[in-house]
């Protein structure tokens, strides 16, 4: 059994490297100069360019289409990482190194994995609860119609999953940072079921040209909330 858990990022940042910890450079397609000593995603089979609407998703399409040999696959973020063994103190979603012990995260991340990581089937972040519904979270933060679109194009080509994202968007639990490690099977029905949702989306004769640098992200953001459906 083999892990890769591939490890986003956008600009120089102290790396984190293991046997199993894999730093890639996101967006690299589009980049001033590549961030020296990780693979880029730009790559093989890749949406390198398309990185400013996928955020780290376009990571997890690249593991997707050229990783063939670990067994499981993972994605976190150069600052947002998942912690095995409870190293850190209580439950902030991003921690910025020297925040926390670098080789001693990376030694208890293989340890843990060498003795758990088969264990299971799927690792997800603790569950996030909002102060509002996961809808309304997103209408009150983000163009809402992007929203209402997903749950059209979930009920015409996924239905099977129509109850579940009800479900969620009344619900204000969530699962952030589209982070993860799931077993290879497991990983590729995901991810080909959420790129078929987020390509349909991106695709709609939609004018979006009025979004911001950061709402422009809004298909990794609607990422998160289908993270949570899919689970």
């Amino acid at each position: 059994m083999t892990f890769a858990l591939y490890t986003a990022y956008h600009k120089p940042a102290p790396l984190l490297r293991s046997a199993s910890v894999c730093p890639i450079h996101v967006g690299r397609a589009g980049a001033a100069a590549p961030l020296q000593d990780m693979i880029g995603d730009d790559t093989g089979e890749n949406i390198s360019d398309r990185n400013a609407f996928y955020c780290e998703l376009t990571a997890l399409y690249w593991a997707w289409k050229n990783d063939t040999a670990a067994s499981h696959i993972g994605l976190m973020h150069y600052r947002r990482v998942l912690d095995f063994e409870g190293q850190f103190e209580g439950h902030e979603a991003e921690l910025y190194v020297p925040r926390f012990d670098v080789p001693d995260w990376l030694e208890g991340t293989e340890n843990w994995l060498a003795a758990h990581g088969t264990d299971y089937d799927l690792i997800i972040p603790c569950v996030h609860r909002m102060g509002r519904s996961v809808k309304e979270n997103y209408r009150h933060g983000h163009a809402p119609e992007d929203l209402d679109l997903t749950r059209d194009i979930i009920a015409a080509d996924h239905p099977e999953y129509l109850a579940s994202f009800d479900a969620v968007c009344a619900d204000k639990d969530i699962r952030l940072g589209n982070m993860f490690v799931m077993r290879r099977d497991l990983m590729e029905r995901y991810a080909a079921w959420i790129f078929d949702i987020l390509a349909k989306l991106e695709n709609l004769d939609l004018d979006r040209s009025h979004y911001s640098v950061q709402q422009s992200r809004y298909l990794g953001f609607v990422a998160e909330r289908l993270m949570t459906v899919y689970v």
